[in-house]
């Protein structure tokens, strides 16, 4: 559950992967993008879980239970829970992963412009990977994933179809 403090407007949802969904959410809270507005003010938003359950099945129906409860004490902002994909279906794990793509991904620090340069000046030569690294303010394993197509590979296969 996430709460507004000030305005105990709430959003209800499940997870298998809890850590990675509350980090979604909290970046596009602080980037102010969040899907409902009352909560794009991070010093106003409380994270808390309100039950563990031990299947999918389980999941889904104890968050529609909550939406139902906490909706007589809070204003809940998500009147009905989310469209759900099986969980292991390859389906869903392409689509999710075609949507954190590159800048997509709430964690992303470097733009596709910044790959762009990086790859360059490590390619002229005239910079060592530390010393580019050093100038993005990420590590140089990152920098040489980057260089090597083990991270940013989507936007190589972007620019190969255009």
């Amino acid at each position: 559950m996430i709460t507004n403090t000030l305005t105990n407007e709430i959003y209800i949802g499940g997870s298998t992967d809890i850590k990675h969904r509350w980090s979604n959410h909290l970046s596009r809270i602080r980037k102010g993008t969040h899907t409902y507005a009352c909560f794009n003010n991070e010093k106003n938003v409380k994270f808390e879980i309100l039950q563990e359950c031990s299947s999918a099945d389980e999941l889904q129906e104890r968050e529609e239970f909550w939406m139902g409860y906490m909706s007589s004490l809070f204003t809940v902002v998500n009147k009905s829970k989310a469209g759900r994909v099986p969980l292991n279906s390859k389906e869903s794990k392409a689509i999710k992963s075609k949507c954190q793509q590159g800048s997509k991904n709430g964690n992303c620090r470097l733009s596709e412009q910044d790959i762009f340069v990086i790859k360059q000046l490590c390619h002229d030569g005239d910079y060592t990977q530390v010393k580019v690294a050093e100038m993005f303010g990420v590590s140089p394993t990152h920098v040489s994933n980057i260089v090597h197509g083990k991270k940013w590979g989507s936007l190589e296969e972007e620019n190969k179809n255009v």
